[in-house]
């Protein structure tokens, strides 16, 4: 479901909620998956006679598959939970998460519930839909500090 609608009617903080069991549980998933691929890795001999060999072999692939799926959904819903939860900050009276959201195409119109005051966030997905956690370099560690914690940024 699109985050605006899910937001809408219980408030940030049920959606909040919602978000991080969901997104653990696709945590836990690659977790298993790889215990998985691990465990049929190890039992299986290529010398054995009979399918079973190829059978093991296309199971940790099909489980390394879905472990990779998984991780990457667990990665899409706390990137979104972070950016969405940065930006429902009220600018005015500091409220966080207490606030109506009315959506749009790239940008929502937000108004807190305890102040009136409306503004817009950004709901775009980050470049192609991953986080990048980089390494600042020395020569542009001045240019967005204010966005980084020390030493490296979140794009």
């Amino acid at each position: 479901m699109e985050p605006a609608h899910s937001l809408r009617k219980p408030g940030f903080r049920r959606w909040y909620e919602r978000q991080l069991p969901e997104s653990h549980a696709s945590l836990v998933t690659c977790f298993l998956c790889g215990l998985g691929v691990a465990a049929l890795l190890e039992g299986s001999g290529l010398r054995a006679p009979g399918p079973e060999p190829i059978l093991r072999l296309v199971l940790a692939y099909a489980s390394g598959l879905i472990g990779w799926h998984a991780w990457r959904r667990y990665r899409v819903l706390m990137a979104r939970a972070q950016r969405i939860s940065e930006q429902l900050t009220c600018p005015v009276c500091g409220t966080t998460g207490r606030c109506s959201v009315e959506p749009g195409s790239p940008q929502w119109r937000v108004r807190c519930r305890k102040c009136g005051n409306a503004w817009t966030i950004e709901q775009g997905r980050a470049r192609s839909g991953r986080i990048a956690i980089r390494r600042l370099r020395p020569a542009s560690r001045s240019a967005r500090l204010d966005d980084c914690s020390p030493g490296y940024c979140f794009l």
